[in-house]
């Protein structure tokens, strides 16, 4: 008879297992949808519309000197008015005092042209990094399913099988994590910290398995 611990990781592995294949799906559904919406813009007639836009942002920091000692922000006036991947953009950066002394940041954008080949182009980057981003989901989910059936049908959390399906996992979810650092700059730092915690958990059973193996040598 099982361990009562082992016989709920064994469940959880089979219900890990069931989650990840569904989560399987969905990506799958984004990889074939992610290049069909792609191929959508790009039957957009170049000639067919032109977008402009604009937009206002204000920041007002209060004027508090314990704030100013934690949080030292400046910011310098701008005033850009460039071109972008073939788009138009003026963008306006000023910083004043108002009548309490607090200071005030505005943020004026403005985008003076933005055309269907802009737009495609645009399209053309989102959709690769979407599917670069999908590819390595898959993955990792693949790598996340070998783990699960691994604790499925383990006898114990620390058996060599189990430890090295955690190991791929923990490759893959490191090579995901980076591509989110590179598509999604500081927001992937969140990704970074997770992975972190699964190389922890890693070392924990490695540990683990480690002293199972002394204790099975002493007995």
């Amino acid at each position: 008879m099982k361990n009562e611990n082992v016989a709920k990781i064994n469940k959880l592995g089979k219900i890990s297992r069931i989650f990840i294949n569904i989560m399987r799906v969905i990506v799958v559904i984004g990889l074939v949808i992610v290049p069909i919406a792609g191929a959508m813009v790009m039957m957009i007639p170049n000639d067919s519309l032109k977008a402009t836009g604009s937009g206002y942002a204000q920041i007002i920091v209060e004027d508090n000197k314990f704030l100013e000692e934690i949080v030292d922000l400046r910011f310098e006036e701008t005033d850009l008015d460039a071109k972008f991947w073939g788009m138009n953009i003026k963008l306006l950066v000023n910083e004043e005092r108002d009548a309490d002394d607090n200071r005030v940041v505005s943020f004026e954008g403005e985008i003076k042209e933005l055309s269907v080949k802009q737009i495609k182009l645009m399209a053309i980057i989102s959709a690769f990094a979407a599917e670069l981003f999908l590819v390595c989901v898959l993955i990792a989910l693949s790598y996340a399913k070998k783990l699960a059936i691994a604790l499925e049908n383990c006898n114990s959390p620390f058996e060599e099988e189990v430890l090295r399906r955690m190991k791929g996992f923990g490759i893959a979810l490191a090579v995901w994590a980076g591509i989110v650092l590179l598509l999604g700059g500081i927001s992937g730092i969140a990704a970074v910290f997770v992975v972190l915690i699964v190389l922890l958990f890693i070392s924990i059973f490695k540990y683990g398995a480690q002293l199972q193996q002394e204790s099975d040598e002493t007995l």
